[in-house]
């Protein structure tokens, strides 16, 4: 149930597996095995893959109806957490400081 129920979150969420794995700091074969049914992800993963997709860990077992999935989804404000996380990681691999000045 958990795999199917991945797929079909993801999808309507119009998102690819690897635009989830982004959301998730996964890989994306990691998310592919576990649609697949390969691999079951740990509660940790649980917990972040149901945040990412903006819906609760019973949508994710498959134990809540497609009209409750958007409960907890809010585009913009996992748009926003996205290029919030881009933005931190591109600046990381930046060589920019910024330097702290006593007050004069």
């Amino acid at each position: 149930m958990f795999s199917s129920a991945l797929r079909q979150i993801r999808e309507h969420r119009g998102l690819t597996q690897t635009d989830l794995a982004r959301r998730v700091e996964m890989q994306p074969s990691s998310i592919g095995h576990f649609e697949a049914g390969r691999r079951e992800p740990s509660l940790q993963n649980l917990i972040k893959l149901a945040d990412g997709l903006g819906c609760s860990l019973d949508a994710l077992a498959g134990r809540c109806a497609k009209s409750n999935w958007d409960l907890a989804y809010r585009r913009g404000a996992f748009d926003a957490v996205e290029q919030m996380k881009a933005a931190t990681r591109d600046l990381r691999k930046s060589s920019f400081v910024i330097e702290e000045h006593p007050d004069e």
